[in-house]
């Protein structure tokens, strides 16, 4: 048996693709949510609640339009509107209004939005700051019914890549790992370390091969999400990331393989610290 195949409709925007791996990624089509049922060959239902609960957290939840740091015009969790058509086609409903937005009102707002990109704002501002840009946003609802047929749709591809057989032979939480790469970056191409470890079932090399980056900043320097490689350390160990205790040992881990990188300078303080614990442990 194959791995089942979900119903995909047409294609109006593409996710976006925050994170960068090496190489970079090819974002993918995404489909209007009409969540298909879940597919038990590659995630199920407590699984995808987990996964929501995950990306939610590493990707954050923004109901109104802004512009990424690359100056693409984003809404939801990391969506990518990548022109007009994409943009104008969402639900977008007037703030606390609950009234549904018209199509100049979202073509004013995608062309404010567009001429920001212009001024190069989007460097010098977050996500939060464009909420007063336009009065438009997506209803809670949608987004999630959105995101959970995102989730489906990269799991099944990751299961795809990975095989079927090795796919059933990994963890919940290594599963995960997987969708989320291929979430963020678009693909496992630029992963074969990581997905020749899925295949061989070895969670301690899955972890070593799952980190990644989310592009370079002026100084040449990569920009990471330490959280999310935090969690997907632990998840790929069989470690808990909503347990204190385990997520300390994963972020243990995950400073320790850095610095043996050496690269403990890249590492947050809060990372460099555990580092420095550890050998004051051994000495």
């Amino acid at each position: 048996m194959g791995v089942a195949k979900l119903r995909i409709v047409e294609s109006v925007m593409k996710p976006k693709s925050t994170l960068t791996p090496e190489p970079a990624p090819t974002p993918q089509s995404a489909a209007k949510p009409t969540p298909p049922p879940t597919s038990t060959l590659t995630m199920n239902g407590a699984a995808l609640t987990r996964a929501i609960r995950h990306f939610e957290r590493h990707e954050g939840v923004v109901l109104h339009p802004y512009l990424d740091t690359k100056g693409l015009v984003t809404v939801g969790v990391g969506f990518l509107c990548s022109d007009e058509q994409s943009f104008t086609s969402l639900p977008f409903e007037r703030r606390g209004a609950g009234i549904a937005a018209d199509t100049a009102e979202k073509r004013a707002a995608w062309t404010a939005l567009r001429e920001a990109a212009a001024e190069g704002l989007a460097s010098v501002r977050q996500a939060s700051d464009w909420r007063d840009c336009t009065d438009l946003e997506l209803p809670l609802s949608w987004v999630r019914e959105r995101l959970s047929l995102e989730i489906l749709e990269r799991a099944e591809a990751a299961a795809g890549v990975i095989g079927e057989a090795h796919w059933h032979g990994l963890t919940d939480g290594q599963r995960l790992v997987a969708t989320d790469i291929y979430y963020a970056t678009g693909s496992l191409r630029g992963f074969p370390s990581f997905v020749e470890a899925a295949r061989r079932q070895d969670g301690q090399r899955m972890a070593f091969e799952s980190v990644y980056h989310s592009g370079r900043v002026a100084n040449g320097s990569v920009r990471r999400n330490w959280g999310r490689i935090v969690s997907n350390y632990a998840l790929c160990l069989g470690l808990d990331p909503e347990d204190a205790e385990q997520r300390r040992d994963a972020a243990t881990g995950v400073a320790t393989m850095f610095a043996r990188r050496g690269e403990s300078s890249h590492l947050p303080a809060w990372l460099r610290l555990l580092v420095s614990a550890q050998k004051e442990s051994y000495s």
